[in-house]
């Protein structure tokens, strides 16, 4: 194995290692603000977490391409009957808030445009605003208004 082959291996690691330690550095100075921290998801006690090997680290220090996002949407009560399925798949761009996700599901489901103002929005097991930003792989279920008697 000559050299150049052995820069080519190496160098890409080399490159998210610093970027990760970088970015661990910006995190460790602002770690008193949670919200920073979880931002940097992906680096945690010094570690980059890659989906891929060649997949370089990313964080707010540098610049991201913008990629679509899975979540699941999940359907109660009634809007199951409305939207014809339980639990449907979508695709978001990334950085999507529920605002955004909401308005592109009743796009898909139009039954649902009456319900739009009401109805309640949990991402994961916490009802979230409207203006919350949704993660990869976030499952978000969608309620009716709730009633008693």
């Amino acid at each position: 194995m000559c050299l150049s082959s052995v820069m080519v291996l190496i160098l890409p690691s080399a490159i998210a290692i610093c970027r990760s330690l970088a970015c661990f550095t910006h995190m460790s100075i602002r770690n008193s603000n949670r919200q920073v921290f979880n931002q940097h998801r992906r680096v945690y006690l010094g570690r980059v977490r890659l989906s891929r090997p060649s997949e370089p680290a990313h964080c707010c220090c540098m610049p991201t391409v913008k990629t679509d996002i899975q979540v699941t949407v999940n359907f109660f009560s009634f809007f199951k009957d409305l939207a014809g399925c339980a639990a449907t798949p979508h695709s978001v761009p990334s950085g999507t808030t529920v605002s955004g996700l909401m308005t592109s599901i009743i796009t898909r489901f139009p039954k649902l445009e009456p319900m739009k103002k009401s109805m309640l929005i949990a991402v994961g097991v916490e009802y979230q605003d409207r203006s919350y930003v949704l993660n990869d792989g976030d499952e978000v279920s969608l309620f009716p208004p709730v009633q008693g008697g």
